[in-house]
């Protein structure tokens, strides 16, 4: 993994704990909403028994317990009201605060990004620029050496008697010519001496190096 700046992994930081605090506080009031759940069931079916009583003997002390039990549900039912209104409320202000919380990572990152780019870009697109003139200049490298050898028996021939060179031979030199442009193997000329545009592609679109048909 990419390693990040400080700053980027301190934003980044931030995001995350901003989440585990908004989802710490949502989950607080989910579990509330499961216990003021149940304590309500118990209280509605506590208060059919006290009104089943209430039928049964409808005495003032019966009716005030029943009254109670009432007014209890009510609160329970407005308490667990309250608790799913703060738990849809939490859950907004949390997808609302990473929104935000993310959007600052990332203009943190993009300005160490950008700021990354401008001071390395030159260097690297000069040694682009340099190993290609170092590949043109090993070629031309090659062609003047090459003809170096062809001049040592070409010259002898023109100095003695250039009939000569039929009965011995040209050198071996001026037999040899790389087929630049085959690349129908892994040890094809084309595929070990030249820059191929499907290698160029490559290393432009995964910033690897494919060559003899594997990455290195």
């Amino acid at each position: 993994m990419e390693h990040l700046p400080e700053a980027v992994q301190n934003a980044i930081k931030e995001y995350q704990d901003l989440a585990q605090t908004r989802t710490d506080a949502v989950d607080k009031q989910a579990e509330r909403i499961d216990e003021l759940t149940q304590e309500l069931e118990q209280e509605k079916a506590k208060l059919q028994r006290l009104m089943d009583e209430t039928i049964a003997n409808p005495t003032a002390e019966n009716e005030k317990k029943e009254a109670q039990s009432r007014k209890k549900v009510g609160e329970l039912e407005l308490n667990l009201n309250g608790a799913q209104e703060r738990k849809k409320r939490g859950g907004s202000l949390k997808q609302s605060e990473q929104r935000e919380a993310a959007v600052k990572a990332v203009q943190v990152a993009k300005e160490a990004s950008d700021e990354k780019f401008r001071e390395g870009i030159d260097q690297k697109m000069q040694a682009i620029e340099s190993a290609k003139m170092a590949y043109l200049h090993a070629l031309a490298d090659y062609k003047s050496f090459k003809k170096e050898c062809e001049n040592i028996v070409g010259e002898t021939g023109r100095r003695t008697n250039e009939n000569a060179i039929e009965q011995v031979g040209r050198a071996r030199a001026a037999y040899h010519e790389p087929s630049w442009n085959y690349n129908g193997d892994k040890h094809a000329d084309g595929v070990r001496y030249t820059v191929q545009e499907h290698e160029m592609n490559y290393a432009l679109r995964t910033g690897d190096v494919i060559a003899d048909g594997r990455v290195h």
